[in-house]
């Protein structure tokens, strides 16, 4: 390459990197970073909502962030009674309850916290 080849190039080089770096400023401002999830008016991102025949359907949205969500039901001593089962992702999830039961509670069995409770 000679003297003028390489000054051609550079400058050629040099213009091609700022108008991608402008290009890509254009680009970026113009997203949309913020996320919205459906959350329910209690702020969690599922609902549960019992019908006939003792069974309970909870919605979940969005995946919850604990591994370990476990449903239990509520018992008319406003105690836990038997584990329903767990909360693994998005989707519908239902759970049969027994004759005494008056509600379920979500639990995180690892942080050993409650994340939802509701009653029927």
């Amino acid at each position: 390459m000679i003297a003028s080849q390489r000054k051609a190039h550079k400058f050629i080089w040099l213009g091609l990197s700022i108008l991608i770096a402008a290009l890509l400023v254009l680009v970026i401002k113009d997203l949309d970073f913020s996320f919205s999830t459906l959350e329910t008016p209690n702020g969690l991102p599922f609902e549960a909502m019992r019908s006939e025949n003792s069974i309970v359907l909870v919605k979940l949205n969005e995946p919850l962030k604990t591994p370990s969500a476990l449903v239990y039901e509520i018992n008319a001593n406003k105690e836990l009674g038997a584990v329903l089962g767990e909360l693994n992702g998005k989707g519908e999830y239902k759970f049969t309850l027994s004759k005494n039961a008056v509600g379920i509670t979500v639990i995180d069995k690892i942080k050993n916290q409650k994340i939802y409770t509701t009653t029927f």
